[in-house]
């Protein structure tokens, strides 16, 4: 037996632990940001797709987005243009999870429905299926859309399914979103709660942007086919339709305690 070999004592372990530990502690908050960075990344990438499928339907459709009514999504008309499936209720089996890998869902919008109001994605629950062309965590500004049942005042609001000629670098088509569609009213306040939502009715107001999803905001997708990170309070002077007033100015008290500054 070697008597000169030398092991390490109690102390010394610790000591090496200890190193180790600090180490761990510097370098987690810098991989999460990292991570969190990564997942936006992934959440411009899906909604650049959803643009390109967007501006496919249009090349197809003589310029003009679809007529949608109460009670019909978007994703029935637009997901062949940017998943390569259609829509078709006998493959579908409600006790199954959605195939989050699709666009349709932010890689931070994957949590069950009323787990995370941030975090979650929407199930449109009138059409039966969990992983029906009705879920997803993006919604639709319903402002570019044609909306036959609408009465005329409010359909002077809308860019009724045409292409706007203006402005398309503040015009909204999707963003990070709790519910499937958004047609925001600057004078609807936020609930005090973040992401606070309580059904399809909240739409009328931005409630349905008001996420916390990515660092201060969430990511949006504009008519010109751009992708940027939008800060809830920023969402509110974004041109989601035509009377919008963008420079509009709110004061601090008006936004609950838990918006970002």
């Amino acid at each position: 037996m070697n008597k000169d070999k030398k092991a390490f004592t109690l102390v010394e372990l610790l000591v090496v632990i200890s190193i180790i530990a600090l180490l761990m502690a510097i370098m987690m908050p810098a991989l999460n940001v990292v991570k969190d960075r990564a997942k936006a990344l992934v959440c411009k990438s899906n909604l650049k797709q959803m643009g390109l499928g967007v501006e496919m339907y249009l090349t197809n459709n003589d310029d003009k987005l679809p007529e949608l009514n109460t009670g019909i999504s978007w994703l029935y008309v637009f997901r062949p243009y940017f998943e390569n499936q259609q829509y078709d209720k006998k493959y579908f089996d409600p006790s199954k999870k959605p195939n989050f890998r699709s666009v349709r869902f932010c890689p931070n919008g994957t949590l069950p429905p009323g787990t995370s109001a941030s975090n979650s994605y929407w199930i449109a629950g009138a059409y039966g299926d969990v992983d029906a062309p009705t879920s997803s965590s993006y919604s639709i500004n319903t402002w570019i859309l044609y909306w036959s049942t609408w009465p005329n005042a409010t359909q002077e609001k809308s860019w009724g399914g045409h292409r706007p000629g203006k402005d398309s670098d503040k015009i909204p088509i999707f963003a990070d979103g709790s519910w499937r569609d958004s047609h925001g009213d600057q004078t609807v306040p936020l609930n005090n709660l973040e992401g606070a939502y309580g059904g399809a009715g909240s739409n009328s107001s931005l409630q349905t942007h008001a996420l916390i999803r990515h660092r201060n905001g969430v990511n949006v997708l504009f008519m010109d086919g751009s992708v940027n990170h939008c800060p809830i309070r920023d969402m509110y002077n974004l041109k989601w339709n035509k009377f919008f007033d963008t420079t509009k100015v709110f004061q601090d008290s008006w936004w609950p305690e838990w918006v970002p500054q």
